[in-house]
């Protein structure tokens, strides 16, 4: 069929060729330079340009078909040197696995040798020196990654890890922003960074890198490391007492406004503003904190606050408020009862505490409020007893045991 085909297009070529000839009889001239030139038909002409752009783009053609030959086989060739290389590996990880470590490691160093650009061996061999305890050896595999691979991500991210546990930190924090140099968005190295600087208490920098990782990763746990973090940075203010507490104060407002029940911030802004002077504003405060989270730190708080400035009466007040929502709230009786024997109202706690008791509640808490009444009352012996009911019961084992023979 093909020979047939052949044929066809031969006899036409002939056909074409004559055809051209009768139409075009009259000759012309090729010059090709000094005055030197070839005559021919127009048809001989015509024909052989043709037959010379045929030849051409037979020869661009062998010369294309060739190089995709070679190619081709240069890259079945690499594939199967990286096939091999890749089954290498594979073994490695298996010996590794099986505790064969002398065996793994033979077999890694040579991947490196014979690919020195393939990253996966730095790695595995960098965790066969780990498992062994051998850091500063598996930091070597690691920087020699860095020179014959480059500073990729992977390769970055286990130099950070060892220098972590090296406790190597100007170190740590330089691998971490080189990788982020590369990738702003990484998340383990915005993770691990902003992890440095709560350590090292740079809440600046911790603050920066946190607000820079919610941007990428909006995730519950990283909302709440950067709410603690803008916490501890407004504590850190204030601790310093400097004349930025009204920054802190801003800061301690706003975070209550994304969470109302961070106990802690309504704790540092009450102390922000006792160091103002603002002492009605650090009661409301308090007040304001126990109402939204319930916590009993705040009537503590509170307690302190009015004894030291000689007005007990209003945390009195408070509790007995507090008593006649929840008359039954055995928590808030018991503070109200050592809030009375804290101010030596013995009297009007042991009728507290007797209410309680009369309830049928019996906790430890309670008797040895119960105890520090009656001892205060000079009932040393009802003292004792209610003592003993707060005391966990214990059965006592005495050994007895022969100094000569242990028996």
């Amino acid at each position: 069929m093909k020979t047939k085909l052949l044929l066809i297009i031969v006899v036409l070529f002939v056909l074409f060729y004559l055809y051209l000839a009768h139409l075009n009889p009259e000759t012309v001239r090729l010059f090709i330079g000094s005055g030197r030139f070839y005559e021919t038909s127009l048809a001989n002409f015509i024909m052989f340009a043709f037959l010379l752009g045929v030849l051409l783009a037979t020869v661009v053609g062998l010369f294309s078909d060739l190089g995709r030959r070679i190619k081709g086989f240069q890259e079945r060739r690499r594939q199967r040197k990286e096939d091999e290389i890749r089954s290498l590996l594979e073994k490695a990880k298996a010996l590794f696995s099986s505790g064969e470590q002398e065996k793994a490691r033979e077999l890694l160093e040579r991947i490196i040798r014979e690919r020195p650009e393939k990253k996966e061996a730095y790695l595995e061999l960098s965790n066969l020196y780990l498992a062994r305890g051998d850091k500063k050896r598996a930091l070597e595999i690691v920087n020699l990654a860095k020179t014959n691979v480059g500073k990729q991500e992977e390769i970055l991210l286990r130099g950070a890890q060892l220098y972590l546990m090296m406790k190597d930190y100007p170190m740590l924090e330089g691998e971490l922003k080189e990788i982020l140099r590369i990738n702003p968005s990484n998340v383990r190295a915005l993770s691990a960074l902003r992890n440095l600087h709560v350590m090292k208490k740079d809440w600046e920098g911790a603050l920066d890198v946190a607000r820079r990782l919610r941007r990428v990763s909006k995730t519950v746990e990283n909302e709440r490391a950067l709410l603690g973090i803008r916490y501890e940075r407004a504590r850190e203010i204030i601790d310093r007492n400097g004349n930025k507490l009204d920054d802190a104060i801003k800061e301690l407002k706003e975070l209550l406004d994304e969470d109302k029940r961070f106990a802690p911030a309504y704790i540092a802004l009450a102390e922000a503003y006792r160091r103002k002077g603002r002492h009605n504003d650090a009661a409301r405060v308090y007040g304001r904190g126990y109402t939204k989270t319930g916590h009993v730190i705040f009537l503590f708080k509170m307690e302190d606050f009015y004894i030291e400035r000689g007005d007990p009466a209003v945390i009195l007040k408070i509790y007995r408020r507090l008593l006649d929502v929840s008359p039954k709230n055995e928590m808030i009786s018991l503070l109200y009862a050592r809030l009375l024997l804290r101010l030596e109202m013995i009297d009007e706690a042991l009728e507290v505490l007797n209410t309680v008791s009369a309830r049928g509640a019996t906790f430890p808490a309670l008797h040895r409020a119960l105890a520090e009444a009656y001892l205060h009352r000079g009932d040393v012996e009802t003292a004792i007893k209610e003592m003993r009911k707060a005391l966990p019961k214990r059965d006592l084992y005495i050994s007895f045991f022969c100094t000569n023979c242990s028996d």
